[in-house]
């Protein structure tokens, strides 16, 4: 039976609840995949803080991104949902998050740059590598992490050096080629986010 979205981000961003909703490996996929199609769409219905909190626990406690792993969903359809984290961060976080820094606790915080910084440290993985089958799967996110330092606010791009310098650990010389790449492309970036990608670079992000 397929899920209803705005039931199922009323569970999420009211209630902080997913159980007894979400049997289907396919169905979870397919719900986050359509959810990450349009994230602003939280807003209009939720506060930033309940969107927030939702957030957080979307990405760790539920545990649904672990179905980006299940072999009976068809992995066009998982590498759909990892792409469409891309679509959180330009279409919910770039907007709505104001553009300073998490690991400094610099000031001007929106509600939702808790989160937008925090979102690949809490994600239910940080790659598989001895893993074949989960080989596609972290290349969509990893992609994901390299294209969202593209983005034009710097809470943005300090939450993909966050998650690449978590991923070092699974996939050390792919994390560090990716923040080498962005750095020779951005010659001009402030100190704070500057020591932050080469901390990122080494994996030593907290």
């Amino acid at each position: 039976m397929a899920l209803d979205l705005d039931e199922w981000m009323t569970r999420l961003f009211v209630l902080g609840i997913d159980d007894d909703f979400l049997d289907d490996p396919a169905d979870s996929v397919a719900v986050i995949t359509e959810f990450l199609a349009r994230p602003e769409r939280a807003l209009e219905n939720y506060t930033p803080d309940e969107v927030n909190s939702g957030l957080w626990h979307l990405a760790g406690n539920s545990e649904l991104f672990f179905e980006l792993y299940h072999p009976a969903v068809p992995l066009p359809a998982r590498l759909a949902c990892a792409a469409g984290i891309r679509e959180l961060y330009r279409r919910l976080f770039e907007p709505h998050c104001a553009s300073v820094l998490g690991h400094d606790d610099s000031p001007g915080h929106t509600p939702l740059n808790s989160i937008c910084y925090m979102w690949w440290d809490t994600l239910s993985t940080w790659g598989r590598p001895n893993d074949p089958t989960a080989h596609p799967i972290d290349q969509a996110l990893l992609a994901v992490m390299r294209d969202t330092l593209t983005s034009p606010n710097e809470a943005c791009v300090e939450g993909a050096l966050h998650g690449l310098g978590h991923w070092h650990d699974s996939y050390p010389a792919q994390a560090e080629k990716i923040v080498v790449d962005y750095l020779a492309t951005k010659p001009v970036i402030s100190e704070p986010l500057y020591y932050y990608a080469h901390a990122a670079k080494l994996g030593r992000v907290m």
